[in-house]
Order: C-alpha cells, then sequence, then structure tokens
C-alpha cells in the first residue's frame, strides 16, 4: 500500500506528528518545513529559511526547528541556531532558544517545556557536542552528559526514553573499526550508563575485516510501540540485511534483534507513527531525486514486535 508523497528532490527527517495523522520534513533545496495530511493528502509549507540538522514535533502538536544566524556565528567556529516554535499551518511562529551553537538531534519531554539537545562549548572551536537539558520556559541551559565521560569522541543522535528515565545515544570512537560506532543507554536519574550496544556486533554480518555493518546516519532513531523496540536503518556489506534494511534492535535482549531489508535501492529516514498504522521512509534513485513514502504497516509485522494491531 505504499505510495509517494513528495519527490524527487531532497529531503530530511520525515517524522510522523503525535496524533498519527501528519507527517513533517524539511525540504533541503528550499530550506522549508513541510507537513502532509494522510487524511486530505494534502501538503503545505510552514515555514522557510530551515536548518536540515534536525526539527521535532512538540508533545502538543506543534513544530520545533533550528534557525541558523550567520550574524551570530563565527568562522568556522561557533556555527549559532536559534530554536522556533511554530503552530500546525505556520502560525505564530516564534523563537524558544537563542544562542545555540551547533546545534544537532534534540528531543521533547512530555511537559512542553524541556529539551535533551546536542550542543557544543562555544568556546571550544570544535564541533564536537554533548548532551544539554534546555528549559525553554525558565531559559536555561545545562550541560547533562559529557561525551567523554561515557566513552565516546562524538556523539550525532539521541532520543529520549517512553518513560523518560534514559537517554539512548549513537556516537563514535576517535579509532576507526567495527567498534568505533556506539549506542549508549544513559541512565538519567542514576547519571550512570546503563548498557553500551556495538551495533556492528548485533547487525549480521557480525564484525566482517572491512566494511562493518552499521547504522545509517539518515535513521529517524526512535522508539516503537514503547521501550523495547528501537527502529533505525541500516547498511551492510552483506548477509540477510544487504543492502539497505530496517533494522529492529530489542533493548530487552538484543539476540532477538531483526532486520527487514529493500527489495532494492538506497533508503532511509524510516518512522512507524504513533498508532503503529503507518511507515514512512525516504527512498533515492540519485543524490537529488529523493522521495518520501508512506506505507502501511503489515500486522505480521507487528505481531512479530508483540504489539498490539487493529485488525
Amino acid at each position: 500500500g505504499e505510495y509517494r508523497v513528495a519527490g524527487p528532490g531532497t529531503y530530511d527527517i520525515p517524522q510522523w506528528s503525535p496524533d498519527s495523522r501528519y507527517l513533517a520534513f524539511i525540504d533541503k533545496q528550499a530550506q522549508t518545513l513541510v507537513v502532509y495530511d494522510s487524511e486530505t493528502k494534502s501538503s503545505w509549507e510552514v515555514t522557510a529559511n530551515v536548518s536540515s540538522r534536525h526539527f521535532s514535533w512538540t508533545p502538543n502538536g506543534d513544530l520545533t526547528y533550528l534557525r541558523y544566524r550567520p550574524d551570530l556565528s563565527g568562522s568556522s567556529y561557533p556555527v549559532i541556531l536559534e530554536m522556533h516554535q511554530v503552530g500546525l499551518h505556520g502560525e505564530n511562529d516564534r523563537v524558544i532558544a537563542q544562542n545555540l551553537s551547533d546545534a544537532g538531534d534534540f528531543d521533547w519531554f512530555m511537559d512542553g517545556e524541556r529539551v535533551v539537545i546536542l550542543l557544543s562549548d562555544p568556546t571550544s572551536h570544535t564541533y564536537f557536542t554533548d548532551v544539554y537539558l534546555l528549559n525553554t520556559k525558565m531559559n536555561t541551559i545545562e550541560l547533562l552528559i559529557e561525551t567523554q565521560d561515557i566513552g565516546l569522541q562524538t556523539l550525532s543522535m539521541l532520543a529520549l526514553s517512553p518513560d523518560e528515565k534514559s537517554i539512548l545515544l549513537y556516537g563514535n570512537l576517535e579509532e576507526r573499526g567495527p567498534s568505533s560506532a556506539q549506542m549508549v543507554t544513559y541512565d538519567l536519574e542514576t547519571r550512570t550508563v546503563r548498557s553500551r550496544i556495538i551495533p556492528s556486533q548485533v547487525i549480521s554480518p557480525k564484525n566482517t575485516p572491512y566494511l562493518w555493518p552499521g547504522i545509517l546516519d539518515s535513521t529517524a532513531f526512535d522508539w516503537v510501540g514503547g521501550q523495547r523496540w528501537f527502529l533505525t536503518s541500516v547498511n551492510t556489506p552483506g548477509g540477510e540485511c544487504y543492502n539497505y534494511a530496517l533494522f529492529f534492535f530489542d533493548m530487552s535482549n538484543l539476540p532477538n534483534s531483526f532486520c527487514i531489508p529493500t527489495a532494492s535501492g538506497v533508503f532511509g529516514y524510516p518512522a512507524i507513527s504513533t498508532d503503529l498504522s503507518k511507515i514512512s521512509y525516504i527512498t533515492a534513485d540519485g543524490p537529488t531525486l529523493m522521495h518520501i513514502m508512506i506505507g502501511n504497516v503489515p500486522p505480521d509485522l507487528l505481531h512479530r514486535l508483540e504489539l498490539p494491531t487493529s485488525d
């Protein structure tokens, strides 16, 4: 039941709204934030001059995005951005956080006030980021996790757990090799590392000497139906997951993790709607020939995930 909702073009980070009706994504060429209505099959531009680093839905269904501030940025450090919040149809666009240095991935707490976000120290003169707690109501920023303290050099993605007690982080060590990329679960209550996953040791084929399997940067990096399953997109040099695949990490039993390979071609940014009925992703025929697709989540996949189905 898949169908195209945008393309050809260049797109980033399609994400489902909390009510599972709307799919938002960034049109990189136009630098706009676009929303598609899965019920009316219509789409519209919400706002322009949007950074493709990240955006996110708020718990109440607004959109938050980053905007680059060249007038405040240095050459080449730091890169300064501000965070905006805007309504579904572009109404009430306002700045909710300023002077964010090298801002990247961020995720909202359910209170609609606090955000965990990747930021750099503006005095560090590097692009290396740490995890900060941003309170948009109190206008405060607090260092939460130093990347080096969890045994990594760089961080690229994060996701707050549904119970808001931990953060799943994805980053790399300085040295290259199959163990350089890691997923770390950080406990916010004890301020300690709860678990560490090396994707190349979980994704088939494991520990290949060259072109080891790994998570793609073009991934939604999000939980599915609770705190057991974590969905990413992966690329592998062989095996059952070759070449591009959906990968479901079973966070309660890693050996039970599994992949669903694509039939052909490049794809990324998979995301499953909150009601578990729809999946979206980006396919590509070339560097500027991307398409945003939506399909139905088959009941047999939900059965395998031991999640409720509508049938």
